[in-house]
């Protein structure tokens, strides 16, 4: 039986992996929230370190995933190859990663971004209430941030 202090050493080292990586004093931290079917979020961020969480206020799962765009991504493109193929790798870099929660739950982990300055993140949800409706993304359930320089307040 391991010892009260290499216990709470592993509950400390647990809770690291189950909340993901302690944000440093510079990160900043912003909490999606969910509606059936949109984001409320940010349209805009300065650059650097961000901790995205998820906070579903909705009737059904939602999902967040971060994706950074390529400058020549649209929205009304992106929508249209979604329905065509579920295929737009080249209007996107791959993800930054997904959060998912059921209705009535705030993530327990964030998820850490590195926003770079020019660049325009999209939210998507990709879940679907049964396997015949539409993806939530088709639904409305995206938001587009763009990130300014934070000095300049673009």
């Amino acid at each position: 039986m391991p010892s009260p202090r290499v216990s709470s050493r592993l509950a400390a080292a647990a809770a690291l992996v189950i909340g993901g990586c302690a944000p440093s004093p510079s990160t900043r931290s912003v909490i999606v929230q969910t509606q059936d079917y949109a984001y409320i979020a940010p349209d805009s961020l300065p650059p650097g370190p961000t901790a995205f969480g998820l906070a579903n206020a909705g009737k059904v799962p939602h999902e967040v995933i971060i994706i950074r765009l390529r400058p020549n991504a649209n929205v009304q493109d992106i929508l249209r190859l979604d329905r065509a193929d579920s295929t737009w790798r080249d209007l996107r870099d791959p993800p930054s990663g997904i959060l998912t929660a059921d209705p009535g739950v705030t993530t327990p982990g964030q998820l850490l971004v590195n926003l770079q300055v020019g660049e325009r993140y999209l939210l998507v949800c990709n879940f679907r209430d049964t396997d015949t409706a539409p993806a939530h993304l088709h639904l409305g359930m995206m938001k587009l941030i763009t990130v300014h320089a934070s000095d300049t307040g673009e």
